[in-house]
């Protein structure tokens, strides 16, 4: 089977396009038997589309809204003319990963089966992610018209949750039975992954990940609340906080760790970012926000429990009681506290780690990943 992996990303290997998404994408593939051939979309804005944004910039700050050029016509038109100029029809499938722009330009200018692999809808993004919202209304017109034609225009589309499928049957009317829902892996690869599990037979001390780039949707602050909590209830507690500027309140406490931002694409700084993954007893995932959650597979990878909010994709990736627990949204961060306490003095600890290794070996892996998408493909075939 050949496959032309189309993507903006300048490499198939960089691992921070897509936070490593696009990367671990393709290696699985080709990992799993096909063929697989990558195409760099370095599709350069023209320069009155740049005069265009500059104006709109200037406008916004009147206005007090935003304009999306990623998910524009003008931008779609451009991909398009870079797409006419590439080598795409010799191969079996076209397989976008998570650009819905690229999905619909293709869609214009060939006729082999497109296979979209986004991990939500525009519309589900929308006033839900804190970077979608206050939108002009042209727009938010246009980014989901490309949306839609995105999935219309492929003959498979592959999501990582139900939540992102089931905003592409409601939203724009797409056919259930070429939606499959498919989890996403973890984006680091270690020996140890999926036999390793934390100890937690006489523990005392935890070791607590928050990992991500947003502060406040990720639920920076609840996972501070959180810690807090549990210290002041008497457990010893470090709060590990990966990728994130801490606020300035926060600096000075005693329990909280800075790893700062770790680049994936350096080697010592991916190895730390693995240490302290094996390190990691429980993971804060507060997210406010979330379409899967990676770091859920990360956690599972390493027999870590997740204790999350039940928001967008999350529910695919962490299931009450088997690698942790999902929160209504509007617990607060001594609801996590009890939460933890609870698992921590019941010995559930062990039983959730068992879990998260489970899941991992089961589907949250990229192997798994490939081999479910290249079956749905030979399907198609």
């Amino acid at each position: 089977m050949r496959i032309k992996f189309v993507s903006f990303a300048t490499s198939p290997y960089d691992k921070r396009a897509w936070s490593g998404t696009v990367a671990m994408m393709y290696k699985a593939l080709k990992c799993a038997g096909a063929e697989v051939d990558y195409i760099c979309c370095d599709a350069k804005p023209l320069w009155w589309h740049k005069l265009f944004c500059k104006f709109i910039y200037f406008l916004s700050i009147f206005t007090n809204k935003r304009y999306n050029y990623s998910n524009s016509f003008l931008w779609e038109r451009t991909v398009e003319k870079k797409l006419e100029e590439s080598d795409i029809d010799d191969c079996d499938f076209l397989l976008v990963p998570a650009y819905s722009v690229i999905a619909s330009a293709l869609s214009k200018v060939t006729c082999r089966p497109i296979v979209y692999c986004p991990d939500a809808t525009y519309s589900g993004l929308e006033n839900y992610y804190p970077e979608v919202r206050h939108l002009y209304s042209f727009s938010s017109r246009q980014a989901n018209a490309i949306s839609r034609k995105a999935c219309e225009a492929a003959e498979i589309v592959i999501m990582p949750s139900n939540w992102a499928r089931g905003h592409a049957i409601e939203d724009y009317g797409i056919s259930p039975d070429k939606i499959h829902v498919i989890e996403f892996g973890a984006n680091v690869e270690n020996p140890h992954m999926g036999k390793m599990m934390p100890v937690y037979e006489g523990k005392k001390h935890f070791n607590i990940l928050l990992s991500g780039v947003n502060w406040q949707r990720k639920g920076g602050d609840i996972a501070v609340e959180c810690c807090s909590e549990l210290i002041r209830r008497g457990f010893d507690i470090v709060l590990y906080v990966v990728g994130m500027n801490i606020p300035e309140k926060y600096r000075s406490c005693s329990f909280i760790k800075d790893c700062g931002y770790l680049n994936k694409n350096v080697s010592e700084q991916y190895k730390e970012y693995v240490n302290i993954l094996r390190q990691t007893d429980i993971l804060l995932f507060p997210t406010k926000a979330e379409c899967a959650g990676i770091v859920s597979c990360e956690a599972a990878g390493f027999g870590i429990p997740v204790f999350s909010y039940d928001t967008g994709g999350v529910g695919n990736y962490v299931v009450n009681g088997t690698n942790g627990y999902r929160l209504e949204i509007s617990a607060t961060g001594k609801d996590f506290a009890d939460a933890i306490q609870n698992a921590i003095l019941s010995g559930t600890l062990p039983k959730l780690s068992r879990g998260s290794i489970e899941m991992y070996n089961s589907k949250l892996n990229w192997r798994k990943w490939a081999d479910r998408v290249l079956a749905v493909l030979n399907e198609y075939r």
